[in-house]
């Protein structure tokens, strides 16, 4: 799975890439505005699932390789998938703010 999400993240990775390079500038509002595009809001909004998902199954790895004892290996277990789904709730919750236009 984690060679799946890697090769979904080249894709997503490369149209942001070409995203970027399509700006005048990086001002706020060219920024909010390529944000708030449909199509923009959707593929950031799977490019940041996609990234939460490989890192978490990175950080599951090695965690299971490195963590000794039962107890101290299920909470850090536990506490990197808490971790990863409120970081990408958190990114989320940004796009769709800037997609509908809701105020700073």
């Amino acid at each position: 799975m984690q060679r799946v999400t890697a090769m979904g993240l080249l894709v997503l990775g490369i149209w942001f890439l070409y995203g970027m390079t399509q700006m005048g500038s990086f001002g706020q509002l060219e920024l909010v505005e390529w944000f708030a595009s449909p199509m923009n809001s959707v593929l950031l909004t799977l490019t940041i699932l996609t990234l939460a998902w490989h890192s978490s199954l990175g950080i599951q790895m090695v965690l299971e390789d490195y963590v000794n004892g039962k107890i101290l290996k299920t909470l850090s277990l536990v506490l990197s998938q808490f971790a990863h789904v409120l970081v990408a709730l958190a990114a989320i919750f940004s796009i769709l703010k800037i997609a509908f236009g809701a105020p700073a």
